[in-house]
């Protein structure tokens, strides 16, 4: 989007100075957004860790008990603290110490999509299909 997109929106709305901040806001969403993803990925979402008959909360570990909200996850031998759900985006276990990131990464990955949809939907609406030239000048098959 931030150099096809971005780029013929401007020169359609005739607004040359706000292609470079445009395309700087794109990337830096695409950028945050995929760190996030990755970090999400490689992180730890939160393992029970191993403690030798520490009551946790009157819960004992070395029972087989688990804290409330506590599950099994299919890549781990550990259950996961504060399971959420398991993701296949980054193809890892939502848990207690990657939720945060996760949830970021969906907030700058919004405004990115939604920027893409209003943007093709002013080149699409700003195009003159019916008056023989399309968006890029060309002109259309008779």
């Amino acid at each position: 989007m931030a150099w096809v997109q971005i780029p013929l929106f401007c020169r359609l709305q005739t607004w040359p100075h706000a292609e470079v901040p445009m395309t700087a806001f794109q990337v830096g969403l695409a950028t945050v957004t995929v760190v996030l993803m990755g970090y999400c990925a490689v992180a730890d979402p939160g393992q029970l860790k191993k403690t030798r008959n520490i009551p946790l909360d009157g819960i004992d570990l070395e029972q087989g008990d688990r804290p409330f909200r506590a599950h099994e996850s299919w890549q781990y031998d550990r259950k996961i603290r504060r399971y959420d759900h398991y993701c296949k985006w980054v193809n890892n276990t939502i848990g207690l110490l990657n939720h945060r990131e996760f949830v970021l990464m969906l907030v700058c990955r919004e405004p990115s999509y939604s920027s893409v949809v209003f943007v093709d939907g002013i080149v699409v609406a700003d195009s003159k299909p019916f008056s023989g030239h399309c968006v890029f000048g060309m002109p259309l098959p008779q």
